[in-house]
């Protein structure tokens, strides 16, 4: 990657963080917990140390939320239970 195109990537991720804290801190969200923001910003296409620096948080305590809320892939994967293939065996590794 060339320096110009890392200093873009740069530039767009702390777009995304202003965009992020400006989601959460104007109207309705300004007065929610941290709690209730977390789901948005991750629906917004945020990853966990986004979301995380956006709300000064830890990624851990983002990570928590988003299992209690079964947004994670390993709670979605609990909740729907193993993949089924067409002859009926699972497509989970035990």
């Amino acid at each position: 990657m060339t320096p110009a195109l890392k200093d873009a990537a740069e530039s767009l991720r702390q777009i995304a963080k202003c965009l992020g804290y400006i989601v959460v801190n104007a109207g309705e969200l300004k007065d929610k917990k941290d709690a209730d923001k977390i789901p948005i910003l991750h629906h917004l296409g945020f990853d966990r140390h986004q979301i995380a620096a956006v709300l000064r948080t830890t990624p851990e305590t983002v990570s928590v939320r988003l299992s209690e809320l079964g947004l994670t892939r390993r709670a979605r994967k609990a909740v729907s239970g193993p993949e089924i293939d067409e002859k009926g065996r699972s497509r989970t590794p035990q």
